[in-house]
Protein backbone atom coordinates (compact mmCIF):
# COMPACT_ATOMS: atom_id res chain seq x y z
CA UNK A 1 0.00 0.00 0.00
CA UNK A 2 1.38 3.39 -1.05
CA UNK A 3 1.70 6.48 1.13
CA UNK A 4 -1.72 8.31 -0.72
CA UNK A 5 -3.81 4.72 0.44
CA UNK A 6 -2.36 5.27 4.06
CA UNK A 7 -2.92 8.97 3.73
CA UNK A 8 -6.40 8.24 3.05
CA UNK A 9 -7.33 5.48 5.08
CA UNK A 10 -5.74 7.25 8.43
CA UNK A 11 -8.27 10.34 7.33
CA UNK A 12 -11.05 7.65 6.87
CA UNK A 13 -10.79 6.66 10.40
CA UNK A 14 -10.41 10.19 11.63
CA UNK A 15 -13.86 11.30 9.85
CA UNK A 16 -15.13 8.67 12.62
CA UNK A 17 -13.63 9.84 15.58
CA UNK A 18 -15.89 12.31 16.44
CA UNK A 19 -18.66 9.71 16.59
CA UNK A 20 -16.47 7.66 18.67
CA UNK A 21 -16.22 10.09 21.06
CA UNK A 22 -19.87 10.67 21.35
CA UNK A 23 -20.32 7.18 21.58
CA UNK A 24 -18.34 6.95 24.70
CA UNK A 25 -19.65 10.40 26.13
CA UNK A 26 -23.36 8.34 25.92
CA UNK A 27 -21.81 5.56 27.67
CA UNK A 28 -20.31 7.85 31.04
CA UNK A 29 -23.48 10.14 31.64
CA UNK A 30 -22.80 12.73 28.54
CA UNK A 31 -20.57 15.44 27.00
CA UNK A 32 -20.54 17.33 30.23
CA UNK A 33 -19.30 14.41 32.30
CA UNK A 34 -16.44 13.16 30.07
CA UNK A 35 -15.52 16.74 29.48
CA UNK A 36 -15.22 17.24 33.51
CA UNK A 37 -13.96 13.74 33.80
CA UNK A 38 -11.03 14.13 31.27
CA UNK A 39 -10.00 17.83 32.54
CA UNK A 40 -10.89 19.63 29.75
CA UNK A 41 -13.97 22.45 28.37
CA UNK A 42 -17.65 21.45 27.16
CA UNK A 43 -16.44 23.26 24.43
CA UNK A 44 -13.56 22.35 23.30
CA UNK A 45 -15.45 18.55 23.59
CA UNK A 46 -17.75 19.33 21.22
CA UNK A 47 -14.96 21.19 18.58
CA UNK A 48 -13.27 17.43 19.29
CA UNK A 49 -16.78 16.15 18.35
CA UNK A 50 -17.34 18.05 15.28
CA UNK A 51 -14.12 17.37 13.92
CA UNK A 52 -13.13 21.71 14.33
CA UNK A 53 -10.17 20.51 16.51
CA UNK A 54 -8.39 17.25 16.51
CA UNK A 55 -6.72 16.25 20.19
CA UNK A 56 -3.54 15.28 20.96
CA UNK A 57 -2.13 12.03 22.45
CA UNK A 58 -3.03 13.18 26.10
CA UNK A 59 -6.72 13.52 25.71
CA UNK A 60 -6.90 10.82 23.46
CA UNK A 61 -5.78 8.58 26.46
CA UNK A 62 -7.88 10.42 29.01
CA UNK A 63 -10.92 10.18 26.94
CA UNK A 64 -9.96 5.90 26.13
CA UNK A 65 -9.25 5.26 29.88
CA UNK A 66 -12.55 6.82 30.76
CA UNK A 67 -14.55 5.10 28.63
CA UNK A 68 -12.89 1.71 29.18
CA UNK A 69 -12.01 1.61 25.39
CA UNK A 70 -9.05 0.72 23.50
CA UNK A 71 -7.34 3.27 21.91
CA UNK A 72 -6.94 1.98 19.05
CA UNK A 73 -10.65 1.70 18.15
CA UNK A 74 -10.91 4.92 19.79
CA UNK A 75 -8.12 6.81 17.19
CA UNK A 76 -8.89 4.37 14.23
CA UNK A 77 -11.83 2.74 14.81
CA UNK A 78 -10.20 -1.09 14.46
CA UNK A 79 -10.23 -4.14 16.80
CA UNK A 80 -12.88 -4.71 19.91
CA UNK A 81 -13.68 -1.54 21.30
CA UNK A 82 -13.36 -3.18 25.03
CA UNK A 83 -16.43 -1.97 26.01
CA UNK A 84 -18.64 -5.77 26.81
CA UNK A 85 -15.45 -6.31 28.83
CA UNK A 86 -14.96 -3.47 30.88
CA UNK A 87 -18.78 -1.66 30.60
CA UNK A 88 -19.42 -2.76 34.35
CA UNK A 89 -16.10 -0.86 35.64
CA UNK A 90 -17.61 2.67 35.16
CA UNK A 91 -19.48 2.80 37.82
CA UNK A 92 -18.21 -0.09 40.15
CA UNK A 93 -21.70 -1.56 40.72
CA UNK A 94 -22.67 -3.27 37.66
CA UNK A 95 -21.64 -7.03 36.65
CA UNK A 96 -21.30 -7.96 32.69
CA UNK A 97 -23.82 -11.27 33.61
CA UNK A 98 -26.28 -8.73 35.12
CA UNK A 99 -28.31 -7.17 32.48
CA UNK A 100 -30.86 -5.92 34.64
CA UNK A 101 -30.32 -4.08 37.61
CA UNK A 102 -33.99 -4.11 40.37
CA UNK A 103 -35.02 -0.56 41.95
CA UNK A 104 -36.91 -0.69 45.22
CA UNK A 105 -40.76 0.75 44.94
CA UNK A 106 -41.74 2.67 48.28
CA UNK A 107 -44.41 3.42 49.98
CA UNK A 108 -43.50 6.92 51.21
CA UNK A 109 -45.20 6.93 54.62
CA UNK A 110 -43.96 4.20 55.67
CA UNK A 111 -40.36 4.37 54.66
CA UNK A 112 -37.41 6.80 54.61
CA UNK A 113 -35.90 6.87 51.00
CA UNK A 114 -32.39 7.65 52.42
CA UNK A 115 -33.01 4.17 53.95
CA UNK A 116 -31.32 0.85 52.51
CA UNK A 117 -34.41 -0.83 50.61
CA UNK A 118 -35.57 -2.80 53.51
CA UNK A 119 -39.10 -3.13 53.63
CA UNK A 120 -39.81 -2.02 50.41
CA UNK A 121 -43.17 -2.78 48.41
CA UNK A 122 -41.28 -4.56 45.84
CA UNK A 123 -38.90 -4.01 42.79
CA UNK A 124 -38.70 -3.39 39.12
CA UNK A 125 -36.20 -4.37 36.82
CA UNK A 126 -34.14 -1.84 34.44
CA UNK A 127 -31.66 -2.66 32.01
CA UNK A 128 -28.10 -1.12 33.75
CA UNK A 129 -26.67 0.00 30.08
CA UNK A 130 -29.67 2.19 29.79
CA UNK A 131 -29.06 3.37 32.99
CA UNK A 132 -25.49 3.82 32.56
CA UNK A 133 -26.27 5.86 29.25
CA UNK A 134 -28.56 7.94 31.18
CA UNK A 135 -25.77 8.85 34.04
CA UNK A 136 -27.91 7.28 36.81
CA UNK A 137 -26.57 5.27 39.58
CA UNK A 138 -28.96 2.16 40.84
CA UNK A 139 -27.89 3.16 44.46
CA UNK A 140 -29.34 6.44 44.08
CA UNK A 141 -32.57 5.66 42.16
CA UNK A 142 -35.78 5.14 44.71
CA UNK A 143 -39.66 4.25 42.76
CA UNK A 144 -42.62 6.26 44.57
CA UNK A 145 -46.25 6.66 43.80
CA UNK A 146 -47.65 10.15 42.31
CA UNK A 147 -50.37 11.36 44.43
CA UNK A 148 -52.90 13.93 42.76
CA UNK A 149 -53.31 15.49 39.92
CA UNK A 150 -51.27 18.54 40.39
CA UNK A 151 -48.53 17.56 38.09
CA UNK A 152 -50.77 16.32 35.35
CA UNK A 153 -51.03 15.62 32.30
CA UNK A 154 -47.25 15.07 33.04
CA UNK A 155 -47.74 12.96 36.22
CA UNK A 156 -50.58 11.34 36.60
CA UNK A 157 -52.09 10.34 40.23
CA UNK A 158 -50.68 6.96 40.61
CA UNK A 159 -47.91 7.22 38.07
CA UNK A 160 -44.90 5.35 38.91
CA UNK A 161 -41.66 7.65 39.59
CA UNK A 162 -38.13 6.85 39.52
CA UNK A 163 -36.66 9.49 42.08
CA UNK A 164 -32.38 10.44 42.34
CA UNK A 165 -32.03 10.81 45.72
CA UNK A 166 -28.55 12.34 45.68
CA UNK A 167 -30.07 15.51 43.96
CA UNK A 168 -31.19 16.84 47.07
CA UNK A 169 -30.49 20.64 45.23
CA UNK A 170 -31.80 22.64 42.91
CA UNK A 171 -29.80 21.77 39.99
CA UNK A 172 -31.52 23.16 36.70
CA UNK A 173 -35.72 23.48 35.93
CA UNK A 174 -36.82 20.01 36.38
CA UNK A 175 -39.66 17.87 38.50
CA UNK A 176 -38.00 17.39 41.89
CA UNK A 177 -39.72 15.41 44.82
CA UNK A 178 -40.59 17.74 47.64
CA UNK A 179 -41.70 17.30 51.44
CA UNK A 180 -43.87 19.29 52.30
CA UNK A 181 -45.06 19.72 55.81
CA UNK A 182 -48.24 17.32 56.36
CA UNK A 183 -48.75 16.96 52.94
CA UNK A 184 -45.54 13.62 52.78
CA UNK A 185 -44.08 13.87 49.22
CA UNK A 186 -44.98 15.46 46.64
CA UNK A 187 -43.49 16.25 42.69
CA UNK A 188 -43.65 19.88 41.38
CA UNK A 189 -41.87 21.45 39.34
CA UNK A 190 -39.02 24.07 39.91
CA UNK A 191 -38.16 26.87 37.77
CA UNK A 192 -35.51 29.61 38.38
CA UNK A 193 -37.16 32.80 38.87
CA UNK A 194 -35.97 35.77 36.60
CA UNK A 195 -36.72 38.23 39.49
CA UNK A 196 -34.18 35.86 42.01
CA UNK A 197 -35.74 32.60 43.67
CA UNK A 198 -37.38 29.66 42.25
CA UNK A 199 -40.82 29.27 41.51
CA UNK A 200 -42.92 25.98 42.74
CA UNK A 201 -45.37 25.05 39.50
CA UNK A 202 -47.65 22.75 39.23
CA UNK A 203 -48.22 21.43 35.42
CA UNK A 204 -52.26 21.14 35.82
CA UNK A 205 -53.47 24.58 35.47
CA UNK A 206 -56.05 24.20 37.71
CA UNK A 207 -52.79 24.78 40.71
CA UNK A 208 -51.29 28.26 41.53
CA UNK A 209 -47.26 28.58 40.87
CA UNK A 210 -45.85 29.77 44.39
CA UNK A 211 -42.81 32.03 44.57
CA UNK A 212 -39.97 31.13 46.42
CA UNK A 213 -37.67 33.80 47.48
CA UNK A 214 -34.01 33.60 48.05
CA UNK A 215 -33.92 33.88 51.27
CA UNK A 216 -36.26 30.33 51.43
CA UNK A 217 -34.79 28.33 49.05
CA UNK A 218 -32.53 26.50 51.46
CA UNK A 219 -35.69 25.68 53.60
CA UNK A 220 -37.09 23.72 50.62
CA UNK A 221 -36.45 19.88 51.37
CA UNK A 222 -35.63 18.52 48.20
CA UNK A 223 -35.88 14.66 48.03
CA UNK A 224 -34.81 14.24 44.91
CA UNK A 225 -35.41 14.69 41.09
CA UNK A 226 -37.63 13.14 38.57
CA UNK A 227 -35.56 11.38 36.39
CA UNK A 228 -38.45 8.58 34.61
CA UNK A 229 -42.22 8.38 35.07
CA UNK A 230 -44.39 5.28 33.65
CA UNK A 231 -48.19 5.20 34.07
CA UNK A 232 -51.74 3.78 32.40
CA UNK A 233 -53.05 5.45 29.78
Amino acid sequence: MNTTENIQELTQALAGLGDRISKIADLVGGKKNLARSIGISESQLYRYIAGDSQPTVEPLAAIAKCGNVHLDWLVLGEGPTGISAEINDLKGIYSTKQEYISIPEYKEEDVELENKPVGSLGRLSFNHFWLLKSGLDPQNLRLIRAHGDSMSPTIKDSDLLMIDISQTAFNGDAVYILRLDSNGLVAKRLQQSVDKGLYLVNDNSAYREQHIPDAQKEALDIIGKVVWSAGLL
